[in-house]
């Protein structure tokens, strides 16, 4: 019987912003968090899957709804300048801010299948990344007088556009999968989106994410850990290795070299962040204590960045999303064992547990009759915090105990597995 064990190192009582690496905000919101964009340090937006638009004054600590108009799902939201604000989303949607997201205007798309993500190079030029619709290759809106017009384009293929990134008026690059049939495509253009040509991307997944720091140089990612990357403007796309395999749904590249991936474990609901400082050929994953996935990510400058996600998730960082390990007073003063969640669970749920000192710790899960059905730790442990997954595929439903043994401390607690 295998089971998985993803632990995840962090501190949990936090006396600065950068000891503490990445930081959860409040958004008073239930809802999905789909997509994050700042236009300084102190003002950025969220957008949310019942429509919902929020805007931060103060770098995120407080978050305001904006009335959008509508209650469908928006999945992008970027501004070309300090006041004016493009949201995209579910049907068409199109709106539009000129008073820096204080009201929002409905724009007509001309179609009413779904826009993916808005994309502009400057106040007037724009494009859209949107769903096929049958046999139909029109999977790109362009706009070049401020969405007073939106004009379909054909790519040539039929391929829903998740993502769409352009460097120039001229160059850009889009792509996710076919409707019918899943197979994922990448696209370039050189004209402006008026012709699209197939590049071999070497994705094993389903395209999600684009990212292009300078003209040459960029990122895709997606499903199935897949990730690549381009120093040619396309005409070579490398695999690259990362650390910890799952769903990559956002990219954002401070530097040609300084780079992040947001997403999802490829077990459970934990949401992953990893960075790169030499042009992805080597990933480190940044420690995480929130349970949810993230859906976007995008950073202000070096060290300032925000990634947003599912069920209000939005989190901070001001150090790049390193952690300051050295910093002694941020280590917990207690031991402790934290309910599992989500509980109940099915198939996986997080542990959470802590220790003050260097202690042997041993994290074990038994059924109600007192049989061992699991090992999650067993070993020696330094003093910090640390979070567990249990996956209990193999498992019946029922109710299941965890308990933790470190030093003289012993702590059990019940979950209950519902299928």
């Amino acid at each position: 019987m295998k089971y998985t064990a993803l632990i995840l190192f962090i501190f949990l009582l936090q006396t600065n912003l950068f000891s503490q690496g990445w930081i959860k905000q409040t958004v008073s919101t239930s809802s999905d968090l789909t997509s994050v964009y700042f236009t300084s340090e102190d003002v950025g937006y969220t957008v949310a899957q019942f429509g919902e638009i929020f805007k931060t004054t103060d770098g995120g600590t407080t978050w305001v709804e904006k009335t959008s108009g509508v209650s469908t799902r928006l999945n992008s939201v970027h501004f070309p300048d300090d006041s004016t604000g493009y949201a995209v989303g579910v049907s068409g949607v199109i709106l539009k801010t000129v008073d820096a997201g204080e009201t929002w205007t409905m724009q007509s798309s001309g179609t009413t299948l779904d826009l993916e993500q808005v994309q502009f190079l400057t106040t007037t030029t724009g494009y859209i990344g949107k769903r096929a619709n049958g046999g139909e290759p029109e999977s790109v809106l362009k706009t070049a007088n401020g969405g007073i017009d939106w004009v379909l384009t054909s790519t040539g293929i039929v391929t829903d556009f998740y993502t769409i990134y352009f460097t120039s008026v001229s160059t850009g690059y889009g792509g996710g999968q076919t409707p019918v049939g899943g197979d994922s495509y990448l696209l370039k253009t050189s004209n402006g989106g008026t012709t699209w040509g197939e590049q071999d991307s070497n994705m094993s997944g389903l395209l999600l994410t684009l990212f292009f720091p300078s003209t040459d140089t960029g990122y895709a990612a997606g499903g199935f850990s897949s990730a690549v990357r381009t120093t040619n403007g396309g005409s070579l796309w490398e695999k690259m290795t990362l650390p910890i395999t799952g769903t990559y749904n956002s990219l954002f590249f401070t530097s040609n070299s300084t780079g992040y991936i947001a997403g999802q474990f490829e077990v459970g609901s934990l949401p992953l962040i990893m960075k790169t400082t030499d042009v992805g050929i080597t990933w480190e994953k940044q420690v995480l204590t929130e349970v949810g996935i993230l859906n976007s990510i995008f950073f202000v400058n070096d060290d300032v960045g925000f990634a947003c996600g599912r069920v209000g998730l939005m989190l901070k960082t001001t150090s790049g999303g390193v952690t300051d390990v050295a910093d002694e007073n941020n280590l917990p003063f207690d031991f402790s064992l934290a309910q599992n969640y989500p509980n109940p669970f099915n198939p996986s749920t997080s542990i959470q547990y802590a220790v003050s000192s260097k202690q042997f710790v041993s994290l074990k899960v038994y059924d109600v009759l007192g049989n061992e059905v699991a090992t999650l730790v067993n070993e020696e442990k330094p003093a910090g915090s640390y979070e567990v997954e249990f996956n209990a595929t193999d498992l019946p439903s029922g109710i299941y105990f965890y308990s933790l043994q470190a030093g003289s401390f012993a702590k059990t607690k019940k979950m209950l597995l519902l299928r």
